[in-house]
């Protein structure tokens, strides 16, 4: 019996996991020129914990969760924000739009 449960806990994980990366990747990355006639939704942000010679899977990890926050919020579209590297971790930020289309 717990075989399955667990079975059945590691597939619920893949799914939500894949739903998220899913709506991650429906939100466009764009310049602030593109979102002229576009709801600000909110600022979305992203940290991860790596920096110093890391610091470019810092930035990537940083920015998968953005986009994370910002399609849980409906964002279509995001705008970049200059990005942050301080002692202890790596941080972006983004403005996040609902735009149609």
């Amino acid at each position: 019996m717990f075989v399955p449960v667990a079975v059945m806990m590691a597939a619920g994980l893949v799914g939500c996991a894949t739903s998220g990366r899913d709506l991650v990747s429906t939100v466009k990355i764009v310049d602030a020129a593109a979102v002229v006639n576009c709801q600000y939704l909110d600022d979305v942000h992203g940290t991860s914990g790596y920096y110093g010679i890391f610091a470019s899977r810092g930035f990537e990890i940083a920015r998968k969760r953005a986009l994370a926050q910002a399609a849980k919020i409906g964002a279509t579209h995001i705008v970049w924000q200059p990005s942050t590297q301080g002692y202890g971790s790596t941080t972006i930020d983004a403005k996040a739009y609902r735009c149609r289309e």
